[in-house]
């Protein structure tokens, strides 16, 4: 069983508000317009939604493994996100290079 690590506490400031509740697309092409967890919180949604309703039997299996890669995808990058901080997820590494560090 993995430990989760979480942020240490600390004081709020008086005039610090909270953090503004991530928004639900409410479509696949938004969710693609957005970043890759929401598009794929998207498309799991949708195949979940399609089991729901039904599925034939015939391509119940590949739609449930389809279900099984996508969540463990989001698994992982909110896995990576707690790990490395939410900073580093989304491919974003460009930062100032500095020669007098080395």
């Amino acid at each position: 069983m993995s430990s989760k690590r979480k942020a240490p506490l600390r004081a709020v400031a008086p005039d610090e508000k909270p953090p503004a509740a991530p928004v639900k697309p409410e479509t696949i092409a938004e969710a693609v317009e957005m970043d890759e967890r929401a598009l794929l919180v998207a498309l799991r949604d949708k195949i979940a939604k399609e089991i729901d309703v039904g599925v034939a039997a015939a391509y119940l299996a590949p739609v449930v493994r389809q279900l099984r890669e996508v969540d463990k995808a989001i698994r992982q990058l909110d896995a990576r996100e707690e790990q490395e901080g939410p900073e580093h997820v989304g491919g974003d590494d460009d930062q100032a290079f500095d020669v007098s560090a080395i």
